[in-house]
């Protein structure tokens, strides 16, 4: 049967420090196995003659407990919820520690906790798919209840160890995380979180350690005592801990990668009111009307002031850089920054403080650098944000950071049938490629297929098949990606493709590959309801990620389309 301890906090509240001495969010496997021998010596006289006398527990029965957490691993671990919802009680954030200290200095780490939310949800799981022998498990239950905290002591924590129903493994697998295969890959590695546990021979390194510190025979006090006095075990006993990787498997849902973007960031925005004007102070603030010309210029303002927001360290996946990593092996998307203004069909429900900035997070970001982006933005309130001298300046809101992508716009109207066109417009990603067999022209309707195929390249690797095509090249490749979604049996349908010129196109990009001509496009794309796209935010082609490309829904009259979805004004 499978087993499963529980934690939860008391308080609300976690406070401790990994093996490097930095703020940790969760306590990990190794933090309960030190706990767990903690209460062995104090509760039940581990290695003590009286003790055992009182406890009726033998070292032999102790050992064993230790000696099962040191061969397994949790096979599953599922972590409070990590990411603040401003819409419900069930948080996480870091607030100010609640001591005082007479040093002058004092470290980030040592001025905050963190702080859980109070319903099941919010306890942390490690579940085991086999339990240990009876009564190795009915010890571990009684050993568990009695550990008064997880890292520091104003943390209380209430820990329970029981048996679960095989029908019920994992709980709640949706938010929990599973033990990696060496998973090597990009995908694999990025979206992996990794956790110290015991090893062979831990609990004897933790017995040496605190016989090291605390000598059978004790030292001569020297004057009044004090800091001299307080010792504490020392944060090197790591020989005997392995790190093990977890990751959130992967759906059966076959498109579940036609949804690169899952999770959003919002941002709201109004424009400062010029301070020669006679406003009062009530309406020194107007609404953001931003041009279409503008919204790249905006969009790359805000990326530039999010990374310096985050500093050094900033994840590859806002930067776009990713160093000496593979162009294959790269993710398909980055994070995108797009711009929703007030006439747009975003969902009411969402009640979002339009217009604004929305921060579109990949599906297969990291989760640490989700919550550290999330921070960053919560940082950004009462900023200010402007593009250029010239420009407006904007002064940023409070961020929600819990903005579903696949909820965003507004449910399909009855009778209608939803279709997407690319607002302002979608740029070119490549010149036009030749044919090689010389029968083709790459034109308009090709170039939307590939800025298509470009945001949906996991799905299209795991279902185009290779086989005809034995290491091709890139104008090979790329022809590949544009006649599958140009297939009949793709999932996208693309209507009234054709190129779109402005004045100054270079408003519309921000940077682009040499000697690539500057070519607007713009069509009518529709999914196949299968998909579960109706309501999903999508970006496609070169400016994606930076102003551009985003899929604005288009409701139209199922009378005006003919049998195969095609709208009939179209010849």
């Amino acid at each position: 049967m499978p087993f499963a301890i529980s934690a939860g906090f008391l308080m609300h509240t976690y406070q401790g420090a990994d093996d490097t001495g930095s703020a940790e969010c969760y306590p990990s496997p190794e933090r309960l196995y030190r706990a767990l021998v903690s209460v062995a010596y104090g509760v039940f006289g581990f290695h003590s003659d009286y003790g055992q006398r009182e406890s009726g527990i033998t070292d032999a029965q102790l050992e064993s407990v230790f000696h099962w957490l040191e061969s397994n691993p949790p096979d599953w671990i599922r972590l409070p919820m990590h990411m603040r919802d401003n819409r419900r009680s069930s948080v996480i954030v870091y607030r100010n520690r609640g001591s005082y200290s007479r040093k002058k200095v004092k470290s980030a780490n040592a001025m905050s906790s963190v702080a859980y939310g109070d319903t099941e949800e919010d306890s942390l799981l490690w579940q085991w798919e086999q339990e240990p022998d009876h009564e190795t498990a009915d010890l571990l239950a009684r050993m568990c209840w009695e550990i008064p905290y997880l890292g520091e002591a104003c943390t209380p924590v209430r820990v329970t160890a029981a048996v679960i129903d095989a029908g019920s493994f994992p709980i709640d697998e949706e938010h929990s995380l599973q033990i990696s295969d060496d998973d090597l890959s990009f995908g694999g590695m990025s979206s992996m979180l990794e956790f110290p546990m015991p090893w062979e021979g831990h609990l004897q390194e933790l017995q040496k350690g605190h016989a090291s510190v605390y000598p059978r025979k004790p030292s001569a006090i020297r004057g009044n005592g004090g800091e001299e006095e307080k010792q504490a075990l020392p944060n090197t006993l790591i020989s005997c801990v392995r790190h093990i990787g977890y990751i959130r498997p992967t759906a059966n849902d076959e498109y579940e990668s036609l949804h690169p973007w899952t999770q959003g960031f919002f941002i709201p925005a109004r424009v400062i009111a010029d301070k020669g004007s006679t406003r009062s102070v009530s309406d020194r603030y107007e609404e953001w009307e931003p041009k279409e010309s503008t919204l790249v210029a905006w969009a790359v303002a805000m990326h530039r002031m999010l990374i310096r927001e985050w500093g050094y360290g900033a994840s590859p996946m806002l930067t776009g850089k990713y160093g000496n990593i593979d162009a294959v092996e790269r993710p398909a998307n980055n994070v995108a920054i797009q711009i929703l203004t007030s006439d747009m069909p975003v969902s009411p429900e969402l009640n979002l403080e339009l217009p604004g900035f929305l921060l579109m997070i990949p599906r297969d970001m990291p989760v640490e650098e989700i919550g550290m982006l999330a921070n960053v933005c919560d940082r950004m309130q009462g900023r200010k944000l402007f593009y250029s001298r010239h420009s407006q300046t904007l002064e940023l809101g409070f961020a929600d950071t819990t903005v579903d992508l696949d909820r965003l716009w507004q449910p399909v109207e009855q009778g209608h049938t939803r279709l997407w066109v690319p607002y302002p417009l979608c740029m070119r990603e490549t010149r036009n490629i030749p044919d090689p067999t010389g029968t083709r022209k790459w034109g308009a309707r090709e170039s939307i297929a590939l800025a298509v195929a470009h945001i949906w390249r996991d799905y299209l690797n795991q279902s185009v098949d290779d086989g005809e095509y034995e290491n091709p090249d890139r104008e090979m490749q790329y022809w590949r990606q544009s006649d599958w979604c140009l297939d009949e049996s793709s999932p996208v349908g693309i209507h009234d493709a054709h190129t779109v010129i402005r004045t100054h196109m270079s408003d519309y990009v921000h940077k682009t590959q040499p000697g690539n001509l500057l070519v607007g496009l713009s069509a009518l794309l529709s999914f196949d309801t299968q998909c579960g796209l109706d309501r999903t935010a999508l970006a496609i082609g070169q400016s994606r990620h930076l102003g551009g490309g985003l899929l604005v829904p288009m409701d139209v009259p199922k009378q005006l389309l003919d049998d195969t979805g095609k709208p009939k004004w179209i010849r």
